[in-house]
């Protein structure tokens, strides 16, 4: 599943699906009168909070970058691409600081 900005790529249905659970015994679970929110979760047009997030990693038996695998690899590319700028300007500045005290002369 593609993130348009609207839906948030998961692996719920996958999960739940392997843990052998209906969406109806997951609401239960969670303690939600229908499965109607499970529906938004899995379809991606809501997202679980974080108790319910790690609620739903427990009764899956799996990790909760699992549970939203694309997204995580995603938001991982982003802070690894930040760290590369932070790195670089960090970098840049020692060279800048360098410079400027070999011109300082006593």
């Amino acid at each position: 599943m593609v993130n348009d900005g609207r839906h948030v790529p998961n692996r719920l249905k996958i999960q739940r699906k392997i843990a052998g659970f209906r969406q109806q015994d997951v609401a239960y679970y969670l303690g939600h009168k229908s499965s109607s929110r499970i529906i938004k979760w899995e379809k991606g047009q809501a997202s679980p909070g974080i108790k319910n997030l790690i609620r739903l990693s427990i009764l899956y038996g799996t990790l909760i970058e699992d549970l939203y695998d694309e997204f995580f690899n995603v938001q991982k590319d982003i802070l690894a691409e930040k760290e590369r700028c932070l790195q670089a300007s960090k970098g840049q500045s020692q060279k800048n600081r360098k410079e400027n005290t070999s011109e300082i002369t006593i």
